[in-house]
């Protein structure tokens, strides 16, 4: 039997709770995907998250590194003022969040208070 190529894609059979199935569904619809595409593309993005944190020197982590600083350097007072540290923790949690979800996601998070 000949080995698959990396590029060819392989069907996969995935077990998953069916609250967890609707939910991939909805945001598959609210994304304009199919649910296999939101599936492949989340595991994507988790794939680019624990590369980061894991230390692999990626596009992605460099990206990362970069956001940091940025967001450190908007908030330069963030030990010694509340109000400033709070901003610097809600731009690092967008900045982050944007590994893993698009825009009007994380917007909805912090909306419904999940962040």
């Amino acid at each position: 039997m000949a080995a698959k190529k990396s590029t060819e894609i392989v069907p996969t059979m995935l077990r998953m709770r069916e609250e967890m199935r609707k939910r991939l569904e909805r945001e598959a619809k609210r994304n304009d995907r199919s649910l296999n595409a939101e599936m492949v593309e989340r595991l994507i993005q988790v794939d680019n998250i624990v590369d980061v944190l894991v230390g692999k020197k990626n596009e992605t982590s460099s990206d990362l590194v970069r956001r940091i600083a940025f967001e450190l350097s908007l908030n330069p007072n963030w030990t010694d003022d509340p109000q400033s540290r709070q901003e610097m923790t809600k731009g690092l949690s967008r900045r982050i969040l944007g590994f893993a979800f698009q825009p009007e996601q994380i917007d909805r998070m912090f909306q419904q208070g999940a962040i």
